[in-house]
């Protein structure tokens, strides 16, 4: 139950702290008493590690089935943990750029029924993009952190 006795100065309702900042406000309320522990579940939930909670219980029969060690147990769960993170970034990359590629197509193709002069300025501007894009990345730094933060690919500005 959360703490409805501190308010927010300009509006007067009460601050209700973000599920994972509650949840260790009551652990830390019922310390000592049993129902204070969460399950496991709960506790894989606040930890954002939803690949550990899929699969936490079909890792475990296959490491009891092969008598793994704690330490190659805990290896199998943090490599689907990250396998599952990679698939989903990279599904993510393939989606954002799919949409730029399409939005892009639609631009030229509504230039070009403009005629050939709107169709040269887009695929000019398109152009420009993408060498902008091409330099940005040959910089100095890191790539990939340079693609995870302005994303693959270039969208051409929306016609007004």
């Amino acid at each position: 139950m959360p703490n409805t006795n501190l308010k927010v100065p300009a509006t007067g309702r009460p601050v209700v702290p973000p599920r994972n900042i509650q949840i260790q406000i009551d652990r830390a309320l019922a310390y000592g008493r049993k129902e204070a522990r969460l399950s496991l579940d709960e506790l894989l939930r606040t930890l954002h590690l939803p690949a550990f909670r899929e699969c936490y219980e079909e890792i475990a029969r296959m490491a009891s089935a092969e008598e793994l060690s704690y330490e190659q147990f805990l290896w199998h769960l943090c490599d689907r943990e990250c396998l599952e993170r990679f698939n989903n970034r990279t599904q993510r990359f393939l989606r954002e750029a799919r949409q730029k590629v399409w939005a892009n197509a639609t631009a030229l193709n509504r230039a070009r029924r403009h005629g050939p002069d709107a169709y040269g300025r887009v695929l000019a501007q398109l152009e420009e993009l993408s060498a902008a894009k091409v330099r940005a990345l040959q910089a100095p730094g890191q790539v990939v952190l340079k693609l995870a933060a302005t994303g693959f690919g270039v969208r051409l500005p929306a016609a007004h």
